[in-house]
């Protein structure tokens, strides 16, 4: 079962003090899931999945103080989430190394994957923000 990573960069990344930066996810894939069939009815979406990221302030979800960047509904048939609506969150490392990233669900349980040879994929996107005075 996987329900964590931590993608290690090959040098570290140093953002500075002087300017804020969001980061947002923009695409995320796993190995599907075999999904049942029932007359011809394929059966998806039963879980809600929630994405965490070390990177990220802590934001409210319901009553906790948790470092969330998304929610996605498992399993899908080909797993893979495009999000068109994206949301931007502030950073709280200004400096780090790797990216921790855990998909659990709204339980706190990790969300069960199959191992598999397929690679994971998480695309996110940073974007600095201006402050004008």
């Amino acid at each position: 079962m996987i329900a964590s990573f931590t993608a290690e960069l090959a040098r570290p990344v140093e953002l500075g003090y002087s300017d804020n930066w969001e980061v947002r996810i923009c695409e995320f894939s796993y190995p599907p899931k075999c999904v049942g069939t029932f007359k011809n009815t394929r059966v998806v979406g039963d879980t809600t999945g929630l994405i965490y990221c070390d990177l990220i302030s802590p934001q409210y979800v319901g009553r906790a103080l948790v470092r969330c960047m998304r929610t996605f509904i498992h399993p899908s048939l080909s797993g893979e989430h495009v999000f068109d609506i994206v949301y931007y969150l502030p950073f709280e490392k200004r400096t780090f190394k790797s990216i921790r990233i855990e998909i659990l669900q709204l339980t706190g349980k990790p969300v069960e994957f199959k191992s598999s040879t397929t690679p994971w994929k998480v695309v996110l996107h940073f974007r600095r923000v201006s402050t004008c005075y």
